[in-house]
């Protein structure tokens, strides 16, 4: 599941560096290009007039749509014909609830677009519980019948990968035989998560500071995120101060709202079978029960290459003693400035590894209004993409800030929605919700790892390669160790509500605290963490949306196999970027990853992330020694 990458560019693209292919003389301010990049929302809703008329169309189509029980197993024509309407009534709502989600993420101040944010889901949901007898009717039909059906009756093909889906979720369908409940109760975790935004977003009396330029800072949420990479320490260390120490006494509240969306999909999972949300999450991607537990103990084995990185991350940064709040600055060599026409060229040039074809495809959907690019101060700060949804375009956003973490974000975007936009037309998700979420992950971590290589291939001098090497490996490190330890706290506080605990927010930042002292080397004098970025938890936006954390680190090793792969020109690779989705008989990351020769339950994955961090580190090495 997809849902949103928010976190993934926020914890991992560390910094702003640049290549000489992308100078820019010119202000510091943002381009003027980057306006530019708004994207077209016509092929989900013409308009939000348009919105609310189908809203109600679709809630008239729900009164009916039932009369389609008991009559799906009576011959493949009538299967086809019912699981035509059931899909068109799935689409529709599916671009209702995306068109909603990308309004309001556009623009959080508008009450229009936050009413249709939170009224889309819930009538997507409405839709998905209202039609869940379809797959209890194929279940009941038998797979024997079915796949004759399926062999027989040519409007079945379209309907392949939600039919071979109900057959595999058997097992796993609600233990009280009731989807409608399992579909009231999806609305729980979702309204969690949209009161965190609310909560993190809201106009509360943010602490305030002088900036480095002197002007004064409201220290919200933005701010923060955007303060801590300040290459100027005095502004950095007091931006994170007065956030955290603004956050103290909502602690509790945020704890509430985690805990509590752990327990609602811990008690979804259970009725439908698993023994909890993690177990859930893994089945979606087609990974067995230990899979999570397999990963950590890699990553965990792995810790003293990290802690070797970091301590010459320090080195190149000329530190003599790292402290946490230093380790998303970037070295020196970053100080260029890069516009998002030239970002996206660089963009195309870099994925050249993944073939001509691949190439020519971007080259094509680039030039579409798919992303949201601009600067705003009513538009959420993050880092998404969704598939396109009812046979839509995808759509991706974030704000360009003309520096190269800016393109390297952009890069990974691009490289998945090439991907995306070459599913099949009429094998498109319904829902943007029902992507896969480890391969998907891959596939936009792949071009950014490949935007990395570039630019370090293609540095100005000594100084800037060092600087394209940390970011690289502050890159390959956020996303295979950070997203690492934060699943594996989500996991600890499943455990603990699992137990009947209800643990308070003060203990939330002592588990994390622990678990980031351990993966920083804080009592071996690797990085002293002090106490006070124990709150971090609480700006881990995914975890309080599902447990889709622990797809990114087993995205990290899929993706620099598949880069280690295409680079060989390996062909099977190479396919996963443009004809994998859509194609097969379901989308499982599990599936399509081993087609293109990645097998997340080995140690090759994981293998292909100790190489690429390896060669990269003893390049850094190289460089810092003697310029080589």
């Amino acid at each position: 599941m997809i849902r949103r990458y928010r976190t993934l560019c926020l914890l991992a693209a560390i910094g702003s560096l640049f290549a000489s292919p992308f100078v820019l003389a010119g202000e510091s301010r943002f381009s003027d290009d980057v306006h530019r990049y708004v994207w077209d929302l016509s092929s989900l809703v013409p308009s939000d007039a348009a919105w609310e008329e189908e809203r109600a169309a679709v809630a008239k189509k729900l009164e009916t749509i039932g009369r389609l029980r008991g009559t799906l197993g009576a011959n493949a024509r009538a299967l086809a014909a019912g699981l035509d309407e059931i899909a068109e009534l799935r689409r529709s709502a599916g671009r209702l609830e995306l068109y909603g989600v990308l309004r309001t993420d556009a623009d959080i101040k508008s009450e229009k677009a936050a009413r249709m944010a939170a009224a889309g889901p819930a009538l997507a949901n409405q839709v998905d519980s209202a039609t869940g007898f379809a797959g209890d009717e194929i279940r009941s039909t038998g797979e024997k019948r079915i796949e004759e059906w399926l062999k027989s009756e040519p409007r079945l093909e379209v309907h392949r990968r939600r039919i071979h889906q109900a057959l595999r979720d058997g097992p796993h369908v609600s233990a009280l035989g009731s989807q409608a409940l399992l579909g009231e109760l999806a609305d729980w975790p979702d309204g969690l998560a949209r009161t965190y935004w609310a909560l993190l977003e809201s106009d509360l009396p943010w602490p305030t500071m002088t900036g480095a330029d002197g002007s004064e800072v409201v220290v919200n949420n933005t701010a923060f995120l955007r303060l801590r990479n300040s290459t100027n320490p005095g502004e950095r260390r007091k931006a994170t101060e007065l956030f955290f120490r603004r956050l103290a006494p909502l602690e509790d509240v945020f704890g509430v709202l985690l805990t509590r969306r752990i327990q609602a999909d811990a008690t979804i999972a259970r009725q439908r079978r698993f023994r909890d949300g993690i177990e859930a999450q893994l089945f979606r991607e087609g990974l067995p029960p230990d899979a999570h537990r397999a990963m950590l103990a890699v990553v965990h084995s792995s810790l003293p290459l990290l802690h070797r990185y970091l301590r010459l991350r320090s080195r190149a940064l000329g530190l003599t003693g790292a402290t946490f709040d230093t380790i998303r600055v970037p070295p020196p060599g970053g100080e260029k400035r890069i516009t998002a026409g030239q970002s996206l060229s660089a963009i195309v040039a870099a994925s050249a590894p993944l073939g001509e074809e691949f190439q020519a495809k971007m080259r094509e959907s680039l030039a579409k209004p798919w992303v949201h690019q601009p600067p705003s101060p009513t538009k959420r700060d993050t880092y998404e993409i969704f598939p396109g949804a009812g046979g839509a375009r995808p759509f991706g956003l974030m704000t360009f800030r003309d520096d190269l973490a800016s393109s390297r974000a952009l890069a990974g975007l691009a490289t998945l929605m090439v991907t995306f936009a070459a599913v099949p037309p009429e094998r498109s998700f319904d829902r943007w919700e029902e992507d896969t979420g480890v391969f998907s992950n891959g596939i936009l971590e792949a071009g950014r790892f490949l935007h990395d290589d570039y630019v370090i291939d293609h540095a100005d001098g000594r100084t800037e390669r060092i600087a394209a090497l940390v970011n690289a490996v502050d890159s390959l490190g956020g996303a295979f160790f950070r997203y690492a330890m934060a699943s594996e706290f989500e996991s600890a506080v499943q455990e603990a509500v699992l137990r009947g605990e209800a643990p308070s927010g003060r203990q939330l930042t002592e588990t994390y605290l622990s678990l980031l002292r351990k993966y920083y080397g804080h009592e071996t004098g690797v990085i002293d963490v002090d106490e006070i970025f124990g709150r971090e938890w609480i700006t881990n936006r995914v975890s309080f949306i599902s447990f889709e954390m622990l797809n990114f680190p087993l995205a990290a090793a899929a993706a620099a196999s598949l880069v280690e792969k295409a680079r060989a020109a390996d062909g099977s690779a190479r396919s996963a970027f443009l004809h994998a989705l859509g194609r097969g008989e379901i989308d499982l990351s599990s599936e399509l990853l081993k087609n293109a020769g990645v097998d997340l339950a080995t140690a090759g994955p994981y293998e292909a992330v100790g190489r690429r961090m390896n060669g990269l580190i003893a390049r850094l090495e190289r460089q810092l020694d003697n310029g080589q």
